[in-house]
Protein backbone atom coordinates (compact mmCIF):
# COMPACT_ATOMS: atom_id res chain seq x y z
CA UNK A 1 0.00 0.00 0.00
CA UNK A 2 1.69 3.45 -0.88
CA UNK A 3 1.61 6.42 1.03
CA UNK A 4 2.54 9.96 1.86
CA UNK A 5 4.19 11.82 4.38
CA UNK A 6 2.69 15.67 5.11
CA UNK A 7 2.83 17.82 7.55
CA UNK A 8 -0.04 19.52 8.97
CA UNK A 9 -0.84 22.43 11.20
CA UNK A 10 -3.21 22.74 13.32
CA UNK A 11 -7.25 23.16 13.02
CA UNK A 12 -10.10 22.64 14.48
CA UNK A 13 -13.15 20.51 14.09
CA UNK A 14 -17.00 20.43 15.04
CA UNK A 15 -18.74 17.58 14.86
CA UNK A 16 -21.06 14.97 16.82
CA UNK A 17 -19.53 12.47 18.72
CA UNK A 18 -19.25 8.82 19.54
CA UNK A 19 -18.07 6.27 22.53
CA UNK A 20 -18.04 2.71 21.95
CA UNK A 21 -16.78 -0.28 20.59
CA UNK A 22 -19.12 0.08 17.23
CA UNK A 23 -20.07 -2.90 17.45
CA UNK A 24 -23.75 -2.52 16.11
CA UNK A 25 -22.30 -0.23 13.43
CA UNK A 26 -23.49 2.68 15.38
CA UNK A 27 -21.10 5.47 14.10
CA UNK A 28 -22.79 4.76 10.27
CA UNK A 29 -25.87 5.86 11.77
CA UNK A 30 -24.66 8.93 13.29
CA UNK A 31 -22.54 9.95 10.27
CA UNK A 32 -25.98 9.20 8.29
CA UNK A 33 -27.62 11.73 11.21
CA UNK A 34 -25.07 14.18 11.29
CA UNK A 35 -25.12 15.04 6.77
CA UNK A 36 -28.65 14.56 6.54
CA UNK A 37 -29.42 16.66 9.74
CA UNK A 38 -26.73 18.42 11.51
CA UNK A 39 -23.98 19.52 9.32
CA UNK A 40 -26.45 22.63 7.95
CA UNK A 41 -26.22 24.00 11.85
CA UNK A 42 -22.75 24.65 11.64
CA UNK A 43 -22.46 28.58 11.21
CA UNK A 44 -18.61 28.73 11.21
CA UNK A 45 -17.59 26.04 8.54
CA UNK A 46 -14.25 26.72 6.69
CA UNK A 47 -13.29 24.46 3.32
CA UNK A 48 -17.10 23.50 3.03
CA UNK A 49 -17.56 20.24 1.15
CA UNK A 50 -15.05 18.29 3.14
CA UNK A 51 -15.59 15.80 6.29
CA UNK A 52 -13.17 14.63 8.90
CA UNK A 53 -13.98 11.22 10.93
CA UNK A 54 -11.65 11.79 14.17
CA UNK A 55 -11.01 8.76 16.50
CA UNK A 56 -8.93 8.93 19.68
CA UNK A 57 -8.02 6.04 22.41
CA UNK A 58 -6.67 5.01 25.69
CA UNK A 59 -4.94 2.07 26.68
CA UNK A 60 -8.65 0.90 27.18
CA UNK A 61 -9.02 0.12 23.63
CA UNK A 62 -6.59 -2.94 23.86
CA UNK A 63 -9.15 -4.22 26.46
CA UNK A 64 -12.57 -3.21 25.31
CA UNK A 65 -11.82 -2.13 21.69
CA UNK A 66 -13.92 1.21 22.98
CA UNK A 67 -12.43 4.51 21.24
CA UNK A 68 -14.14 8.10 20.84
CA UNK A 69 -14.81 8.89 17.16
CA UNK A 70 -15.84 12.50 15.77
CA UNK A 71 -17.80 13.27 12.44
CA UNK A 72 -17.55 16.35 11.52
CA UNK A 73 -15.95 19.37 10.02
CA UNK A 74 -13.26 22.41 10.26
CA UNK A 75 -14.14 25.29 11.63
CA UNK A 76 -12.59 28.73 12.35
CA UNK A 77 -12.87 28.61 16.00
CA UNK A 78 -14.96 27.72 19.14
CA UNK A 79 -17.53 30.79 19.29
CA UNK A 80 -21.13 28.67 17.40
CA UNK A 81 -20.33 24.68 18.30
CA UNK A 82 -24.65 23.30 18.35
CA UNK A 83 -25.05 22.46 21.82
CA UNK A 84 -25.53 18.25 20.71
CA UNK A 85 -22.03 18.81 19.07
CA UNK A 86 -18.63 18.79 20.88
CA UNK A 87 -15.21 20.88 19.27
CA UNK A 88 -11.64 19.58 19.01
CA UNK A 89 -8.52 20.89 18.07
CA UNK A 90 -5.84 18.26 16.29
CA UNK A 91 -2.92 19.45 16.89
CA UNK A 92 0.01 20.08 14.61
CA UNK A 93 1.88 16.86 13.16
CA UNK A 94 3.39 14.77 10.76
CA UNK A 95 1.69 12.26 9.38
CA UNK A 96 1.63 9.03 7.17
CA UNK A 97 -1.27 9.24 5.00
CA UNK A 98 -3.05 6.06 3.43
CA UNK A 99 -5.43 6.38 0.49
CA UNK A 100 -8.03 4.04 1.48
CA UNK A 101 -10.98 3.14 -0.79
CA UNK A 102 -12.96 1.71 1.67
CA UNK A 103 -12.62 2.44 5.16
CA UNK A 104 -13.50 -0.61 7.20
CA UNK A 105 -12.32 -1.77 10.60
CA UNK A 106 -9.92 -3.90 9.10
CA UNK A 107 -8.51 -1.55 6.74
CA UNK A 108 -7.66 0.81 9.71
CA UNK A 109 -6.36 -2.56 11.61
CA UNK A 110 -4.32 -3.45 8.42
CA UNK A 111 -2.43 0.66 8.37
CA UNK A 112 -1.79 -0.61 11.96
CA UNK A 113 -0.67 -4.14 12.24
CA UNK A 114 0.81 -4.66 9.01
CA UNK A 115 2.01 -1.18 7.00
CA UNK A 116 3.20 1.19 9.38
CA UNK A 117 5.77 -1.49 10.80
CA UNK A 118 6.46 -2.40 7.68
CA UNK A 119 7.46 0.95 6.55
CA UNK A 120 9.11 1.43 9.91
CA UNK A 121 6.48 3.93 11.06
CA UNK A 122 6.08 4.81 14.65
CA UNK A 123 2.88 6.45 16.04
CA UNK A 124 3.15 8.76 17.48
CA UNK A 125 -0.07 9.99 19.44
CA UNK A 126 -3.33 8.28 20.34
CA UNK A 127 -5.44 9.46 17.91
CA UNK A 128 -5.81 9.33 14.31
CA UNK A 129 -8.24 11.03 11.73
CA UNK A 130 -9.90 10.51 8.02
CA UNK A 131 -10.11 13.19 5.61
CA UNK A 132 -12.86 13.30 2.66
CA UNK A 133 -12.69 15.66 0.01
CA UNK A 134 -16.42 15.27 -0.13
CA UNK A 135 -18.95 15.37 2.26
CA UNK A 136 -19.80 11.55 1.30
CA UNK A 137 -18.74 9.28 3.84
CA UNK A 138 -18.37 6.58 1.07
CA UNK A 139 -15.78 8.75 -0.66
CA UNK A 140 -12.38 7.23 -0.42
CA UNK A 141 -10.10 8.18 3.15
CA UNK A 142 -7.23 10.06 3.34
CA UNK A 143 -6.37 7.88 6.38
CA UNK A 144 -4.09 10.24 8.45
CA UNK A 145 -1.69 9.16 11.06
CA UNK A 146 0.50 10.76 13.50
CA UNK A 147 4.38 9.77 13.31
CA UNK A 148 7.36 10.55 14.75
Amino acid sequence: MDYKIVEKPAFKIVGMKYFGNNSDDAIGGLCQEFYTKKIHTIKNRLNVGTAYGYDTWTSEISETGKFTYITGVEVSDDSEVPEDMVYVEVPSNKYAVFLLENLTDGSVQEVYKKWMPEYGLELNGNYDFEFYETEDKDAPAHFHVPIK
